[in-house]
Order: structure tokens, then C-alpha cells, then sequence
């Protein structure tokens, strides 16, 4: 069905559909309008069996004929075939074998050209005259066959002029018109939704009814996912410039504040007041250093090291750390055995990503964090569990967003300023990884990241 429904196609179907709609209207227009007698040149095939019977008809009369005789002759000459010979008189004038009443043999009069030619009636078509002398008179010799309408090309060949450059120039100007309408409306309300989202009106689609079944409809399927896109795109980036100027004011109103006190003070509290202005400084700086690391990740200027590591040498340390900061904090890490495997990454970005997930597990599990390491066939499967409170279901494809958390207010102590499970995501992503996030049946947050 999908190439019926192509663009090739209804071209096709509508090219051919133009011919047949001539077709049919020409056919009928000649059954309408068919008059009584019309007569088309003969070919020279044709013209030859006429005057061979003419000929044959002459060489048997050396003297006056009778009509007796003549149609005696005519009859063995027919050989199935249906001869009028008309001559001077209608007594004279004589039929191989009777032919239907409504056959009027007298329309042949009617022509003035007496070539050989084909003949067409309503009721019976000829083949004649030919003429013949017999006893120095004229006699016209034809070939009758009743009830047989002309064959649909000289059909077509004895319609007027102006009725065969007339039909076909409608009939293709009408289903142009219906066609070319088909495509352009679609292509019109393409143009107009871009306009519009050239304009800033993002939200701009092409409606649903002008959208097809061919390759125009694909386009405006394509067209329209795009504009959604870009319009999310220009959404979360509006949001992350929000998101960005909130979390700089925090610091930067801190940093300025312990900056007037330094000033105004002297002694311990002025060293305290500096200690928390390089303090502040630093989380600018790491910040500033994450939105730029996320930034270069998501429009893939990030340039990778990639490099053959044991994938023990990335972990080891890291789960080290991470065990030293869940002791403190009165919490277990369970580690399975990491396998004995070399893959190629990023050692720096890699490693923060699961520094990054390690470190959210930690904080929001209330004993114990699992971390299993599983190779595939040609994939690392790495899962850190916890045992926390878990994330609703419908926050779990915009956790990992930046500058989201969980906690709707935006204290510092919700966890950190949202960058780390995003910048996480887009380094494995620009690995060909993925990362996914469930809650477990029993209750905490399942990660899985997929090298």
C-alpha cells in the first residue's frame, strides 16, 4: 500500500486516468453524435479484393444483362461475403442474399466521391464502390456487412477536428487543475507553518488534514516532529538560561556579601569572611565548569581521549572513594568482582559520570548501595542500587535534565546544583551508551549505564 500511495504513483494514475476520461468521453460523444453516412479512404489491400470482384463480375457479360443473371453471378462471387451492385436502375441493381429491413442501401447515393472507401451507417458499414461497365453501362460494385459499428479508431478518425483538440484539452486542464491542487494545498500549509516558525511562533504545525499518505504527507510528518523539537530545544534552553542565572545568584549574592563584610572587619572574622568568599568562588568555578562540559556534550564538541583501559583501573579508585565517604556517613557499599575486561573510553569523563551516580546513591540511600558489573558480548553493564526513598514515576525521564531535582524548592542541601546525572547521561551517550534509571520493586533507585 505504501507505493500506492506515493507521489509516482497518483502522478501515474493520473496521467492514465486523463487518457481513459478522454477515452470514454470521446466514445460517447461518437455514439451521440454519429451521423447517417460517413466514408473514410480505403486501403490499397482492401481496394484490390473490391476491384478483383468487379473485375471478375465484368468478364462474365459479353451481352445485355438481366437482373436474373446478375444476381445469379453475384451470389457465386460472395463467397460469404454479403455484394450489392448497384447499377443504372434499381431494376438492375441487385443483392448476393436479402439483408435486413432496416439496412437503407440508399444512403449510398448520398456520396460524391466514388473511390474505393470504407462506409459507415448506423446500421451496416461498406466497402466500395468499385466500378465495373457492362454493355457500355455503369455499374458501382459494394461489399456489405450489416449491424457493425465502426472500429473505435476510425471512430475517432471521423469525429470533427475541433471535437478531438477540444476534449482532451478540458479533460487534462480539469484533472491538472484537481491534481495540482491536491499537491500544492499541502505544500502551501508546509510553507505557511514554516513562515510562521521563521517568525518565532514555534508552535506552529501543519494540520493533520492536509497531511497525506505520499512522500508530501512524510514531509510534513518529519516537518512537524522537527518543530517540535526545535520548540522543546528552545524551551530547555530558555529554561536552562533561567535555570543558570538562579544558581549563579545564589553564590554570586554570598560571594558579594562576604566580600562587604571582609571590608568592614578585621581579625578572625575577616579571615573567616575570605575563607567563605574562595569558598564560593570554587562553586562558581566547578559550576561554571559543569555547564560548559554539559554544553561542549550535548552539541558534541566535547573532544574524547578515547584510549584501551582495564575497566578495573577505572573503578577501583572510584569505588575506594566511594566507600570512604558511605563509611562516614554510616553507610554499606556492596561491590561485586569487577571482570577482568579492557574497554575503550574516555578514562576522565567516564569516571565522573560514575563518580557522579555513586555519589546521588550515597546520599539519598538509607543503608545500603549495591553496584554490580556485568560484561556482554560486546557491552559493560554497570547498575547502581540503592535503598533510598526512590523517585516518582513521572520524574524519572526529567531527573536526569539540568538543573533538575527532585525536591521542588531549590535549597542547596537538595543535592547540588542538578548537573551531574545530566552531565552522566550525555557522556555515556557520547560513548553510544545509554543510561536508565527504575525504581525497584522493594523500593530505592535502580541506574544502569551500558558502555
Amino acid at each position: 500500500m505504501g507505493r500506492l500511495n506515493s507521489l509516482l504513483f497518483k502522478v501515474f494514475a493520473w496521467f492514465w486516468c486523463s487518457i481513459a476520461v478522454t477515452i470514454v468521453i470521446l466514445l460517447v460523444i461518437s455514439s451521440v453524435s454519429f451521423t447517417d453516412l460517413v466514408s473514410k479512404p480505403l486501403d490499397d489491400r482492401k481496394a484490390r479484393s473490391i476491384q478483383k470482384y468487379a473485375l471478375f463480375i465484368q468478364e462474365r457479360f459479353a451481352g445485355i444483362p438481366s437482373s436474373a443473371q446478375l444476381k445469379r453471378l453475384l451470389h457465386r462471387s460472395s463467397r460469404k461475403r454479403e455484394l450489392f451492385l448497384k447499377g443504372p436502375t434499381s431494376e438492375l441493381s441487385v443483392l448476393s442474399a436479402p439483408l435486413p429491413a432496416n439496412i437503407d442501401l440508399n444512403l449510398l447515393s448520398d456520396l460524391d466521391d466514388l473511390t474505393p472507401q470504407y462506409i459507415f451507417t448506423e446500421f451496416y458499414h461498406a466497402i466500395g464502390p468499385a466500378k465495373l461497365t457492362i454493355n457500355n453501362q455503369t455499374f458501382y460494385l459494394y461489399e456489405i456487412s450489416p449491424k457493425r459499428n465502426p472500429p473505435l479508431l476510425i471512430k475517432f478518425s471521423l469525429m470533427p477536428l475541433w471535437i478531438k483538440l477540444t476534449v482532451p484539452i478540458l479533460v487534462s486542464l480539469g484533472l491538472s487543475f484537481l491534481f495540482t491542487r491536491s499537491i500544492v494545498r499541502p505544500i502551501r500549509a508546509l510553507r505557511e507553518s514554516a513562515d510562521k516558525i521563521g517568525k518565532g511562533n514555534l508552535n506552529s504545525r501543519v494540520e493533520e488534514e492536509y497531511i497525506g499518505k505520499d512522500e508530501l504527507g512524510e514531509l510534513s510528518r518529519d516537518f512537524n516532529i522537527m518543530a517540535e523539537q526545535l520548540e522543546t530545544s528552545m524551551g530547555v534552553q530558555k529554561r536552562l538560561l533561567a535555570d543558570i542565572s538562579h544558581e549563579l545568584r545564589s553564590p554570586l549574592t554570598r560571594l558579594s556579601l562576604a566580600a562587604g563584610l571582609a571590608k568592614e572587619t578585621k581579625g578572625e572574622k575577616r579571615e573567616n569572611y575570605l575563607a567563605r568568599i574562595e569558598k564560593e568562588a570554587e562553586q562558581l568555578d566547578q559550576m561554571i565548569g559543569s555547564v560548559l562540559m554539559l554544553s561542549r556534550l550535548e552539541t558534541k564538541q566535547q573532544h574524547l581521549d578515547l584510549q584501551s583501559t582495564v575497566l578495573s583501573d577505572v573503578l577501583s579508585p572510584i569505588l575506594q572513594d566511594a566507600e570512604f565517604e558511605a563509611e562516614i556517613l554510616g553507610k554499606q557499599i556492596h561491590i561485586q568482582t569487577i571482570p577482568n575486561i579492557t574497554i575503550t573510553i574516555d578514562q576522565n569523563i567516564i569516571s565522573s559520570a560514575i563518580e557522579n551516580i555513586l555519589r546521588n546513591a550515597i546520599r539519598y540511600a538509607n543503608k545500603t548501595i549495591e553496584v554490580k558489573i556485568e560484561a556482554l558480548d560486546e557491552e559493560v553493564c554497570i547498575v547502581i542500587d540503592d535503598d533510598g526513598p526512590g523517585i516518582p514515576d513521572y520524574l524519572l525521564s526529567k531527573i536526569a535534565e539540568p538543573f533538575y531535582r527532585h525536591s521542588d524548592a531549590r535549597e542547596r542541601n537538595s543535592g547540588g546544583a542538578g548537573l551531574g546525572l545530566a552531565i552522566a547521561k550525555k557522556a555515556v551517550l557520547a560513548h553510544s551508551g545509554s543510561l536508565n534509571l527504575k525504581n525497584k520493586d522493594a523500593g530505592g533507585l535502580s541506574v544502569t549505564m551500558i558502555l
